[in-house]
């Protein structure tokens, strides 16, 4: 009977680290939000990575990578790329900004149109 128990008592807590883990390890994808062309929303930019392409935190919740559409700025070890990005995190790092969604990239990257508010 003493076995038995602690082979159950084993049994629960091995399933509950698994789905401990299986939370923790879904956690960032939780955050990040699937988008599809058409969508319109509001988000505040988190972090400008290169001069085209921006993390934002949309105002319902998640993270978005978005890459600007008709623009393509150096990357930042490429030549002006440095100034490239300060520019734009002159321009909208921290700012809130309304995204519109023209399409997904080859990257998984949302495409848009920004503008800022």
């Amino acid at each position: 009977m003493h076995n038995a128990l602690r082979r159950s008592a084993g049994i629960f807590l091995g399933a509950l680290l698994l789905a401990f883990a299986a939370t923790s390890a879904s956690g960032q994808a939780q955050e990040d939000v699937l988008v599809e062309p058409g969508q319109t929303f509001t988000a505040r930019v988190l972090e400008v990575t290169d001069g085209d392409t921006y993390d934002v935190r949309r105002s319902a919740g998640g993270e978005v990578t978005i890459r600007l559409h008709g623009v393509d700025a150096p990357e930042s070890a490429q030549p002006y790329g440095t100034a490239a990005t300060q520019a734009a995190r002159r321009y909208v790092g921290g700012k809130d900004v309304r995204v519109t969604v023209e399409e997904i990239c080859h990257y998984g990257r949302a495409v848009v149109r920004l503008e800022v508010k």
